[in-house]
């Protein structure tokens, strides 16, 4: 399932990237001490895309902002997690998949492919 979490997320990124204009200045954070500090707490950082960053905490995963503020609760059961492209990111959960929008609340709920397999 993890190949198939890369696979997805890649070509997610390459889409976003290069063909709706993706930008990195959304993903300018200051390092300051406070900052840090509020990341060590998790164990996994992913990119920031609209001022968003997933993060996960043990097993479950959730999104900070720039300043390191947990802003939308690590609350998700999931085996893949996007970053956010026109106030929307994808989750693989392990039933499914979802889109979420920046209050993390599901505005789309379906069935993975990998499901029927």
């Amino acid at each position: 399932m993890d190949f198939a979490c890369r696979i997805l997320g890649g070509g997610y990124y390459a889409y976003t990237k290069f063909f709706i204009g993706g930008s990195d200045k959304d993903a300018i954070v200051e390092l300051t001490p406070e900052f840090i500090a509020a990341i060590e707490k998790y164990d996994q950082l992913g990119i920031f895309s609209e001022g968003y960053a997933a993060v996960r905490k043990g097993e479950k995963w959730g999104y900070i902002n720039t300043k390191g503020e947990e802003v939308i609760p690590t609350t998700f059961e999931a085996q893949c997690i996007g970053r956010f492209s026109e106030g929307l990111a994808f989750v693989l959960t392990y039933d499914g998949f979802n889109v979420i929008d920046k209050e993390g609340k599901i505005v789309f709920k379906g069935k993975s492919y990998f499901d029927a397999m």
